[in-house]
């Protein structure tokens, strides 16, 4: 039996339509209109229609840079790898060639790949010669690091806790210790600038300055995760402490997206002081 293509790009349009809003996307899904120019790409492949809730994460932090920047995909973009892997080879490859002449059409300065498996297709299946310089996002958004500013600066140590959900962190500035557990037990990693700490989900882990200067570390983790951070989060536009009422709500915020949160002697173990949680 044939791969029937139309059901399987159907079902990507439909959990794109599940996931999001029409007027939340900012992505296109169409060729470039006649004359459009940007100077870098944001290339999606297909399947992240599938979760596009992230690609409203990742153009959201493309907003912030202040990019001038297209985000595309979806079947009119396709890289044809799922029409190679079915034995269609001609029209895959058809799929291919055509996409890079899509892109050829913004005159970028360059395109970032957000889809692991188009970078496999191109790279290592077809060896197709991209019409301009080409890298991974994850590349791409670290280089821009230095770039991110950030809304409010929150000066405060991390306690032990942990949480369902996984976080990567990247360490921006400055020296920090996060400490993790492991099989053996617990241990104080010393981190600095450009260096990755990942925490997988239900670990307890903390941080801690090694240093009198500010640091900075960005995090990668779920959409769960983030809307915790939403509803505990002050306005980016408060500049001051937020009132003792504010602050009392956290506890109930933390317990209601089920953190566990250590005792002050379970954080004095470890060489925290801390004062009791709620």
């Amino acid at each position: 039996m044939a791969f029937d293509y139309a059901k399987y790009f159907g079902e990507i349009k439909l959990t794109q339509d599940l996931l999001t809003k029409k007027e939340e996307r900012s992505w296109l899904l169409t060729p470039p209109r006649d004359g459009e120019r940007h100077d870098v790409v944001l290339y999606l492949g297909c399947n992240v229609l599938r979760t596009s809730h992230m690609i409203r994460t990742v153009t959201a932090i493309f907003d912030r840079l202040g990019l001038d920047y297209v985000a595309v995909g979806g079947p009119t973009y396709c890289c044809g790898i799922v029409h190679h892997r079915e034995g269609d080879t001609a029209a895959g490859d058809g799929m291919a060639r055509r996409t890079l002449e899509l892109f050829k059409r913004y005159e970028p300065d360059e395109v970032v790949m957000w889809c692991p498996s188009c970078i496999y297709f191109y790279d290592e299946v077809q060896h197709l010669p991209m019409p301009v310089p080409f890298r991974q996002a994850a590349e791409f958004l670290v280089e821009q690091l230095p770039r991110l500013t950030f809304s409010h600066e929150v000066r405060q140590r991390v306690a032990l806790h942990s949480h369902a959900d996984p976080e990567t962190f990247v360490v921006v500035a400055g020296e920090l210790d996060g400490l993790t557990r492991y099989a053996h037990g617990s241990a104080w990693v010393p981190l600095h600038a450009g260096d990755i700490f990942h925490v997988p989900g239900d670990v307890p882990h903390a941080w801690r300055n090694r240093s009198t200067q500010p640091a900075t570390a960005l995090v990668l983790t779920t959409t769960r995760r983030a809307r915790f951070f939403c509803d505990i989060a002050a306005p980016a536009s408060c500049t001051h402490t937020p009132d003792p009422e504010v602050i009392a709500t956290c506890p109930d915020v933390a317990r209601r997206y089920g953190h566990w949160t250590a005792t002050p002697e379970e954080n004095a173990a470890i060489g925290l002081r801390v004062a009791p949680w709620p």
